[in-house]
């Protein structure tokens, strides 16, 4: 019976230790993670931004500039001053004649016989910038040569005015041509009572010479009537000097507005054959992005100050543009190495330099914070690589060899600044921190190598005991140094 009992106690005390040991083995397990340990060796300081892959040269593909019909005052001060270039040109005895020979020949001429002569001004009309719809646009992404169709742009408006302008013209011109016909008939009729009063001067002086045989007051009668018919004959040559300069005139105001419109019609038909995009240079199309990010599609307009409609990228060339934080710029100089990976090729490493960074900071769309854009080169050439994909950056600073490094969520700080650690023994060790990386931070001074620190705040925080306090001096310097 004796022996039972002793038996069962000893199976019950076993059974108790067991539990024990596994209660502890379980917590241990269950706590492990909460602890990490210091370690000794090189630490890479790095910051590691994402960016997106650009071209370092590019072609835009631009919109057309656009033309508009001036007011009915411009467009007459743009006359006048054609007139005024004409006239002067005349008084210079620049092929002045052409025109009255024409008229004074009596002959009947094509319209060509009444072009503005050397020195007159064909300019079309002011340029006034419009803003235009892009109606159809190839994928992006799209390898073209050099004139492929891209795009279109909405011609409606255009063509309208296009077509309102060649009906004015061909207006004009029918107006010209009759203008030349009425005119020659009248200096027709106007040299032909000039030669008739010619005649009726020869006969009066016929019968003046006849009159002097006759009595005094018929002999003065025939000298008045030879008188008259002189002064009319003179009447009639100023009139017609008179009336030719005045059809003169009148033509060539016709002739200038014809130029003008044909100026304007011509330069129509230019901007609308422009209105079909074609690629400037052989390379691949990437749509433009505007101020907020959006690019360009069917259905966006292209502003007179913003033509650009897509770009055409030099692939021999790419860089990485990415924007980095005002709390890291700092440590970014021009030349650092970076380590390169592609979201869309994950198993791809490049190499690239830091090449560029921005000396005014800026305030990206939906961000309240400052960053600073940089572009960083990307050595050699991949045929896999093409302009906006996105990039994570790996910016290499310094490596720090034979330090002691923690993770940085295992480094606290007292209200008033100084940086402290939970270890596994139950102090609460002060350290000195030195640069850090987005994963881990080095320890200069406080830690030693294999120490185990908690990696989150224990449970008791109170009951550890303070360690370090000979560092705190150094760390107040320290802090005094870097806010001076």
């Amino acid at each position: 019976m004796k022996k039972s009992l002793i038996i069962t106690g000893l199976i019950a005390l076993g059974l108790v230790l067991l539990l024990m040991v596994l209660n502890y083995l379980s917590y241990t397990k269950k706590h492990s993670y909460w602890f990490t340990e210091a370690k000794n060796g090189g630490l890479e300081i790095a910051v590691t931004v994402t960016g997106e892959i650009v071209a370092e040269n590019s072609v835009d593909v631009l919109a057309p500039s656009v033309v508009r019909e001036e007011d009915n005052q411009q467009q007459q001060q743009s006359q006048q001053q054609g007139q005024r270039q004409y006239d002067r040109s005349q008084s210079r005895g620049q092929g002045g004649g052409t025109y009255i020979a024409g008229l004074t020949g009596g002959s009947s001429r094509s319209g060509s016989v009444f072009m503005m002569q050397q020195g007159s001004s064909r300019s079309g009309s002011e340029i006034r910038l419009a803003p235009l719809r892009i109606t159809d646009l190839i994928p992006e992404g799209t390898i073209v040569k050099k004139g492929d169709y891209i795009g279109q742009l909405d011609r409606t408006e255009y063509s309208n005015t296009l077509k309102t302008y060649q009906e004015d013209l061909a207006t004009l011109k029918d107006r010209l041509q009759l203008r030349i016909l009425d005119s020659a008939v009248l200096l027709s009729g106007l040299r032909d009572d000039i030669k008739n009063q010619i005649f009726l001067i020869s006969e009066a002086e016929m019968k003046f010479r006849n009159s002097k045989y006759e009595a005094p007051d018929i002999l003065r009668k025939a000298e008045i009537n030879l008188e008259k018919a002189r002064m009319l004959l003179d009447q009639k040559q100023r009139s017609y000097v008179l009336r030719q300069a005045q059809t003169h005139q009148s033509i060539l105001n016709l002739q200038f507005q014809i130029e003008q419109l044909e100026g304007t019609i011509e330069r129509l038909e230019e901007l609308l054959s422009e209105f079909t995009i074609r690629a400037p240079i052989d390379g691949m199309v990437i749509y433009k992005k505007d101020p907020l990010s959006n690019k360009r599609k069917v259905g966006s307009m292209v502003t007179p100050f913003d033509r650009v409609v897509a770009t055409i990228p030099d692939l021999s060339s790419l860089q990485s543009k990415v924007y980095i934080s005002e709390v890291d710029i700092s440590k970014i100089d021009v030349g650092l190495p970076v380590e390169i990976t592609l979201d869309a090729f994950p198993g791809k490493a490049l190499k690239g330099t830091v090449e560029k960074i921005a000396n005014i900071g800026e305030t990206l769309p939906n961000s309240d914070s400052k960053v600073y854009e940089a572009i960083i080169r990307i050595e050699g050439t991949d045929p896999d690589l093409r302009p906006t994909m996105t990039t994570t950056n790996k910016i290499i600073v310094k490596t720090i060899e034979n330090t002691v490094y923690i993770p940085v969520e295992c480094l606290h700080s007292t209200p008033d600044s100084i940086p402290f650690v939970y270890t596994r023994s139950g102090l609460k060790q002060i350290v000195i921190p030195g640069d850090f990386n987005d994963k881990m931070v080095e320890i200069r001074k406080g830690l030693k190598p294999g120490t185990k620190v908690y990696l989150i705040e224990p449970e008791r925080p109170e009951s550890f005991r303070l360690a370090g306090k000979n560092l705190i001096t150094e760390i107040r310097e320290i802090n005094r140094a870097k806010y001076q």
